[in-house]
């Protein structure tokens, strides 16, 4: 028994939900040829029907796919970046369909970036704001308090409570956004996994107090270390990441020397019970490794930057 009418039944499925999502959405096949595209995505990009996949960007045709063919080869959400035809840079959400198409053929799902949807949502807020000029006053306010709210919820759902820096969640997502921009803005990722040297010694001889102190200073260092662009987050206990935007590898190794020596420097600790003060000597391994393809998953760069910090850690025990 032939499966055509499931099969179209469902890719008419897939159609009603495309057309209720809020994002510009695709649905290609493997030949870059669009299948399915609902109207934030028609209104978006010009002859996104006609052309397909090179009506995203003015890139060339074999780029572009190589770029989008990561979709097909993710089932959960892969980064893909592509320079758009005005040369702006352009950041896609793409994954492989769990149905083939009506022919059998691979299909994937292409999302625009949601922080693109996002500006122009608060663009078409100020239109309407410049249309309606007697609301001015209670439009912007009410903007204003829609906008601390955002970024209060948004700072909360990104960041370590404690330190203040980005969250493993967070980290992952931006560190997958910069690398899916290598080629299209920047040229190479590097990446510095930092791990603390016998940091249990501090919690189990000076307590825990003592011990979330030692994280805030780290966490204080590695914030003053990094430039516009970077981004730096605490991915566990006494576990911290940063992503250099397109460094040199000699200013990497500065930056390195210059954070491992500023952790080296004593730090002083206050007892709230009002015993004597103390001195803490810390240390860290530091593991570095620089990506320069936009194929590699966020996974492999941290086992790579992890394997660069666990042997910095073996040549200081044998030394």
């Amino acid at each position: 028994m032939s499966s055509l009418p499931d099969t179209t039944l469902l890719m008419e499925g897939i159609r009603v939900a495309l057309d209720n999502m809020p994002r510009a959405t695709l649905v290609i096949d493997e030949t870059g040829r669009v299948r399915l595209a609902n109207r934030q995505a028609l209104r978006q990009f010009d002859r996104v029907e006609t052309d397909g996949v090179r009506a995203l960007s003015n890139l060339p045709r074999e780029e572009v796919m190589d770029r989008i063919g990561r979709a097909f080869r993710s089932t959960t959400p892969a980064f893909i970046g592509l320079q758009g035809a005005d040369g702006s840079s352009l950041t896609f959400s793409g994954w492989r369909l769990g149905v083939p198409g009506p022919r059998g053929e691979a299909l994937a799902m292409l999302q625009y970036d949601q922080a693109k949807s996002l500006a122009a949502r608060f663009l078409a807020v100020s239109q309407e704001v410049a249309d309606h000029r007697e609301r001015l006053a209670d439009s912007l306010q009410q903007q204003r308090r829609l906008h601390e709210e955002a970024q209060r919820l948004r700072q909360l759902s990104a960041t370590d409570r404690m330190t203040g820096l980005l969250n493993p969640v967070e980290f992952r997502l931006q560190a997958g956004r910069m690398i899916a921009e290598i080629g299209a803005g920047i040229s190479c990722v590097s990446f510095a996994y930092l791990d603390l040297d016998n940091f249990k010694q501090v919690n189990d001889r000076f307590g825990h107090l003592a011990g979330d102190m030692v994280i805030r200073a780290i966490a204080h260092i590695l914030k003053r270390a990094v430039r516009a662009g970077d981004i730096v987050g605490r991915m566990g206990g006494d576990e911290f990441m940063i992503g250099f935007a397109d460094a040199q590898a000699a200013d990497i190794s500065d930056r390195m020397s210059e954070i491992a020596d500023r952790i080296r420097q004593p730090m002083h600790w206050n007892p709230p019970d009002g015993d004597h003060s103390c001195l803490l000597a810390t240390s860290a391994s530091i593991g570095v490794f620089t990506v320069q393809e936009t194929d590699m998953s966020f996974e492999s760069v941290l086992r790579n930057a992890e394997a660069g910090m666990y042997g910095m850690k073996r040549q200081s025990r044998r030394a």
